[in-house]
């Protein structure tokens, strides 16, 4: 780009509004005459200058009528209000694909801004073989050549990449798989190829990437990035009402009481409804994708996409050795597939363990630098600069995923809209009988992933996505900006950019199965974490709150309110309406009775009552519905679970504001983990 471009690129940038059309040096045209009205046209012919009003009222009558900001509010509500949403999402896609390119005459600016910078071109280089068994040449040759044709997932049609992306995995046949990173055995001696970029060495082209996965996202765009928790107005917001309602408290303590248990009742009833909602759209299970065993090994070897599986693992040597077989079992060609099992540079009881275990070629071990933060998505950030499939999904070490399941993903792509960026799969425990807490997840999850993700997707709301089992794009991974490495809950914040960038999640009927926590220290660990997250993804996306609205549209926004905020702060609010019901049943206290004058007291009676009941059935039928009759129990007994997620929810919000990005390990294989699943107990008496 010369001089003369550059300079017209940075002014239509920097200069000018969103939308305006600048002309290039030499092709100015003319303005018109300036209409100033009768006082200006008098002051003219006397020689006076016009008022400053009248002149800006003259260049705006000089301009042409597109740039008028009534015409130009006009025509964005002509275009946004009278089309579908699938239509408004599609022009949105065009519209930030064709943003800021360069004709010969006109330059023009996109006229809405990304939810997130996507990332730059990144280059790929195959992992550095430390400890694994390397890839054969043969392999790698098939697997660049796949790549060289720029296939996109979906549809059973190899289209064109976007330029753009097709720069990301090396345009060159040999691509990333027999490039620098795991050595290639040639006749006996692993000999390293050929480095995809000659002027940088492995441990530049190392920091770059370890670089792009801590901060790429935050130097991008800070505004999308959960490296500060609060932003400037949501921590002077946050102060003020802090001191209105101390004020409150100190001038009429009773009357701030009662609004405050008037606000929370109403919110309780609002979620619930919203939930009772959402398991009524998700009971007949239309939108779940279903693929059966002979649709999906029906697709030709030649046809599918190539795919790379994340495997991220920290501290956990007792379940690195399940992870051959669960990948062994997966029915995928293996020229095809791609396994990354990430593990901390310093974690030598994990490194050494996956050394003993692994007697494989099909895992590449990579190692990743340690830096702060240590959390999931930095790896996974890190992983992708090594990443040669056209589809992503992450397991983790100890999951067990249906053997089909990347079968079936390539075929629901098939089936899916071309706006589909991702396909969730279900996920479930494989120990829910172990006890009452394991009991509990297992309805939990249940009803979560039948049930409450499939109404969130026939409500076209964004679909917090689960830890594991979520199959992305890599053309829109790259699109969107990966995973946000300061966000403990990096699945939850995806599945929203996803949705505001007018891409759609589908849920599969494939279920992998994981370890339930049975152990209650360990599982407020995990559950703290994750309601910590889902405050991070609450307080990111809210920053711009009229973007984020104009993105989803106003259902999809309530729900994204709901879910992010009104779950974890409903649930630290059980704790105190429990203290408070417990001193009123003790000794009846005439507060506790100031607290709740007939317009609160009934509908906190309702939300009592009715919502009780109503959280019972949905648990009795999510259990039913998936087989799990035995854990009726644990169902009936589920408000006993609340405790638990009211501290964990009071100990997220602590850490959101003293460690927002700390990521609290849960410990995996715990004594006594077994499989009690229906196929394995059938299994085990015949």
């Amino acid at each position: 780009m010369d001089a003369t471009v550059d300079h017209r690129l940075r002014l239509a940038q920097k200069v000018f509004r969103p939308g305006r059309v600048v002309h290039p040096a030499g092709h100015r045209r003319e303005r018109a005459e300036p209409r100033l009205g009768r006082s200006g046209a008098a002051a003219r012919d006397q020689g006076r200058r016009p008022h400053r009003s009248r002149r800006r009222i003259a260049r705006r009558r000089a301009d042409p009528v597109h740039l008028r900001p009534a015409a130009r509010a006009a025509e964005r509500r002509a275009r946004g209000r009278h089309r579908s949403r699938d239509h408004r999402a599609d022009v949105h896609r065009r519209r930030r694909q064709t943003a800021a390119h360069l004709d010969d005459d006109v330059l023009h600016v996109d006229s809405r801004r990304p939810p997130c910078a996507a990332r730059e071109p990144r280059q790929r280089r195959q992992p550095r073989s430390r400890i694994a068994v390397p890839r054969t040449p043969a392999v790698a040759g098939v697997a660049a050549a796949r790549l060289a044709v720029g296939a996109v997932p979906g549809h059973g049609v190899d289209r064109e990449r976007d330029p753009g992306v097709q720069g990301r995995r090396h345009d060159a046949v040999g691509g990333p798989l027999a490039r620098t990173g795991a050595a290639v055995v040639t006749g006996g001696a692993p000999t390293p190829p050929p480095s995809p970029d000659p002027r940088r060495s492995d441990a530049e082209f190392e920091a770059h990437a370890l670089h792009d996965a801590v901060a790429g996202l935050r130097e991008r765009s800070p505004i999308d990035s959960a490296s500060t928790s609060f932003h400037r107005w949501q921590r002077w917001t946050g102060y003020g009402l802090l001191v209105v309602v101390i004020a409150g408290l100190v001038l009429a303590p009773v009357a701030t009481l009662v609004t405050a248990t008037f606000v929370a009742t109403i919110a309780y009833l609002t979620t619930l409804i919203d939930r009772i909602v959402l398991f009524h759209r998700g009971l007949d299970g239309s939108t779940i994708v279903r693929i059966d065993d002979e649709t999906a090994r029906a697709i030709p070897d030649d046809e599918l996409p190539t795919y790379t599986v994340l495997v991220p693992a920290y501290d956990e040597p007792e379940v690195i050795g399940q992870l051959i077989d669960n990948m062994a079992a997966l029915e995928y060609p293996r020229h095809k597939l791609q396994v990354l099992l990430l593990l901390e540079a310093d974690d030598e009881r994990t490194i050494e363990a996956a050394h003993a275990s692994f007697e494989s070629d099909m895992v590449d071990i990579l190692l990743v630098p340690p830096a702060e933060p240590r959390t999931k998505p930095k790896a996974c950030n890190f992983g992708l600069h090594y990443s040669t499939g056209e589809i992503v999904t992450i397991f983790d070490a100890e999951d067990r995923p249906d053997p089909l399941q990347l079968r079936r993903v390539a075929a629901a792509w098939r089936e899916l809209p071309e706006n589909t960026a991702c396909v969730q799969a279900k996920l479930a425990f494989h120990n829910g009988a172990q006890n009452l807490l394991t009991a509990w997840f297992t309805g939990d999850y249940a009803l979560w992933f039948n049930f409450i993700l499939p109404g969130l997707m026939r409500s076209r709301a964004p679909i917090p996505l689960g830890g594991t089992s979520n199959h992305l794009s890599m053309r829109v991974l790259d699109e969107i900006g990966a995973w946000d490495p300061f966000n403990v809950t990096e699945d939850a914040d995806l599945g929203v950019r996803i949705a505001q960038s007018g891409y759609r999640t589908a849920v599969l009927d494939s279920t992998t199965l994981e370890e339930a926590n049975s152990d209650p220290i360990n599982w407020i660990r995990q559950r703290s974490r994750w309601y910590k997250g889902y405050l991070q993804t609450w307080l990111v996306h809210t920053r711009r709150p009229l973007h984020l609205l104009r993105s989803l549209g106003p259902m999809a926004y309530f729900r994204f309110l709901t879910l992010m905020a009104g779950t974890p702060l409903i649930a630290a609010m059980n704790m105190v309406f429990w203290l408070v019901s417990i001193a009123w049943l003790l000794g009846q206290p005439l507060v506790v009775a100031e607290l709740f004058p007939a317009y609160v007291y009934f509908p906190a009676l309702i939300s009592l009552v009715f919502g009780n009941s109503a959280v019972i059935y949905m648990n009795v039928i999510a259990c039913r519905e998936t087989g799990n009759s035995r854990l009726l129990l644990a169902a009936v007994t589920s408000p006993a679970y609340w405790i638990l997620m009211s501290i964990a929810a009071i100990k997220g919000a602590y850490q959101l504001l003293f460690a927002p990005s700390y990521w609290e390990k849960t410990f995996h294989g715990l004594p006594g983990t077994g499989d009690d699943t229906p196929a394995a107990t059938e299994k085990g008496t015949a």
